[in-house]
């Protein structure tokens, strides 16, 4: 094993190679001198991991797998940069190559399969860890929606009950609306009546002097001859009387001359006791 400062000048002396065959551009195009590069960086990198200097070695590795992707020891000293860096995925994927380049190396196997098992053991820890709280997290979600669905609930039957308040309101209105109205009616309908002379209850008095009562269609012909009585109460003789004809044998009728008649129910209402 080297020593601290052995490697400090190690890390030197290969930089300083590698700086120099840089500095050639004519490197490039003679392979015994790009294959001293690739070996010089090597070394550079396993330097850099003596240290712990990880990131480095990374970086380094990387320089020559850009320039001879071929590299096997690049490959493999950079997965295995990556795996103590925690780069799971990238360790995997460089020792895999890694791997296909030689698939007989039982290092580089090893190495594969110790971080394939390492990754498989982080992603277990992560989803326990994390498993709890998406399960937390699904639990708040599941106490929410129950909360808002509640709420949406309280929401549609305050909503309900107010609108049914609202139409009971209204119909009780429009209730004492008309019955007002017929209760208007019916006033204007007894004065109408008092001036006439006929009495405000007359539909009660014929009724009650009726077999059967005063029935729907009595009572719409009583209500279409009501006119003709009060006429003839105002002794109108141009009216309609079919309801309560002239005697027989005089042109004209004057009131005062007509005999008493009961007008609480018309001839044409009376019907014949069985």
């Amino acid at each position: 094993a080297l020593s601290g400062a052995v490697t400090i000048r190690a890390v030197k002396r290969y930089a300083a190679g590698r700086e120099y065959l840089d500095a050639h551009s004519e490197a490039g195009d003679r392979p015994d001198l790009t294959q001293m590069w690739v070996a010089l960086s090597n070394n550079l990198a396993l330097c850099h991991m003596k240290e712990k200097d990880h990131a480095k070695a990374v970086a380094v590795c990387s320089q020559i797998i850009g320039r001879q992707d071929s590299a096997v020891k690049a490959w493999f000293r950079r997965g295995n940069c990556q795996l103590q860096l925690g780069n799971l995925d990238e360790a995997c994927d460089d020792l895999k190559r890694a791997a296909e380049l030689a698939p007989g190396d039982a290092e580089i196997r090893g190495a594969l399969q110790k971080a394939v098992q390492q990754k498989k053991e982080v992603r277990a820890k992560e989803k326990s860890a994390f498993s709890g709280v998406f399960n937390k997290m699904a639990a708040e979600d599941t106490a929410e929606e129950r909360r808002q669905r509640e709420e949406a609930e309280k929401e549609a039957a305050a909503a309900a009950a107010q609108a049914k308040k609202e139409a009971a309101e209204k119909a009780k209105a429009e209730k004492a609306k008309r019955e007002e109205e017929e209760r208007r009616k019916k006033k204007e309908e007894d004065e109408r009546r008092k001036k006439a002379g006929l009495p405000a209850n007359l539909e009660e008095q014929i009724a009650a002097q009726l077999p059967n009562g005063l029935t729907p269609s009595l009572k719409a012909q009583l209500d279409a001859q009501l006119p003709n009585l009060e006429a003839q109460l105002r002794g109108d003789t141009t009216q309609d009387t079919a309801l309560f004809p002239p005697q027989q044998g005089f042109s004209t009728v004057k009131p005062e001359d007509l005999p008493e008649v009961n007008y609480s129910v018309p001839s044409f209402l009376k019907r014949k006791k069985r």
